[in-house]
This record gives structure tokens, sequence and C-alpha cells, in this order.
């Protein structure tokens, strides 16, 4: 699909591509997230994840988090986690093994938009290209939800090892790219 392509200087120099896909496209996958949302929430609970289809999943985040500090004796803290540049290095051969994995009936509609790399042109640089392999479309309803697909295999190795040494008393919410672990100390050190 076509996309408006534009970018942002880096900081530390470069540019980040800014890829925003076609507005029909992007209609149809807001109407299919929508179509299916209760699943998509249900599914995105099970594994911590508050930051898809979780009405006020920021505010419930936060309220969890702090609950589970106050619930817990002195000997606990809270680890929080964001990972840079996240929604941009995804691997989007991962994305599709997980949607295949998990919600394949969804695969024909992004292959559309994410099988093939794309070219990124830089007005800046005249005729200079950049090859997008990784991340989501910026402005992409399915950003979230792919990324949050990727996010998911991670947490699902880790919330069993919080568990076990946490004899279930741990706590592991994560809001997109935000990850919020509330254990004992020497759990967490």
């Amino acid at each position: 699909g076509a996309a408006f392509v534009g970018g942002l200087a880096k900081p530390e120099g470069g540019v980040r591509p800014i890829a925003a896909g076609e507005v029909r496209r992007r209609w149809i996958g807001r109407a299919m997230l929508t179509q299916d949302r209760d699943e998509i929430a249900a599914f995105f609970l099970a594994r911590h994840q508050v930051g898809v289809g979780v009405l006020a999943g920021a505010e419930l985040a936060y309220r969890v988090v702090d609950l589970a500090i106050s619930a817990f004796d002195d000997d606990t803290a809270a680890a929080l986690f964001d990972c840079a540049n996240a929604f941009n290095s995804v691997l989007r051969s991962k994305i599709f093994a997980e949607v295949r994995r998990h919600f394949p009936r969804y695969l024909r509609h992004l292959s559309l938009s994410y099988l093939e790399p794309k070219n990124l042109y830089l007005k800046a640089r005249q005729g200079e290209t950049i090859l997008a392999e990784r991340g989501v479309e910026q402005g992409d309803p399915w950003g979230p939800f792919l990324f949050a697909l990727v996010f998911a295999s991670a947490t699902e190795i880790v919330a069993p090892i919080l568990r076990d040494r946490t004899n279930g008393q741990g706590l592991l919410v994560s809001l997109l790219d935000d990850l919020s672990i509330v254990a004992p100390v020497p759990i967490l050190i």
C-alpha cells in the first residue's frame, strides 16, 4: 500500500523514518480491530498487556502497580522499564510469526502493508532512500496491536519466572513498551 513518508532527525544523528499508510487500508484495519476488540483485550490481558483493547489501560496499569506496591510489605519495590525506540525496532519476521501463531485470519490484510520492505524517500536528501524493514507504520491502527503481539512473547517468558521466584506474589504489567514489575527487592536486584 501507498504511504506518506517523512523523517525526523535523531538527536544522535541520522534520520528516523516515519511512514503513515494509506487511509483506506487504515480504516479497514481499524474496523477489523474494533470488531474483534473483546477477543483482543482478553488475549492481551492474559499476557499482562493493558495497552491494546483495554479501556483506560494506562490508568489501569498505574492503579494496579500502585495497589501492589502498597499491598506488599516494606521489602517490595517496583522496577519500571521503557523499551527505547521499540515500535521502530521490532522485526517484521517476528510480527508475522506471532500473527500466524495467534491471529492467522489477519495475515492477508497485514501482508499488504508489512510483508515487503518499502523504500522511504528522503526529501532532504534527494534521490536517497532508506529501506523500511523493521517496525510498524506511524499512525497505523495495527501498530500497537502488532508491537504488543511481539512484546507478549517476551512477557510469556518472564511471567512464569517471576511467579516461581515470588511464589505468586509478584506483579508484571505492560503498557505497550513500558513494563512494570513489582516484587521483593532481592528478586529485582
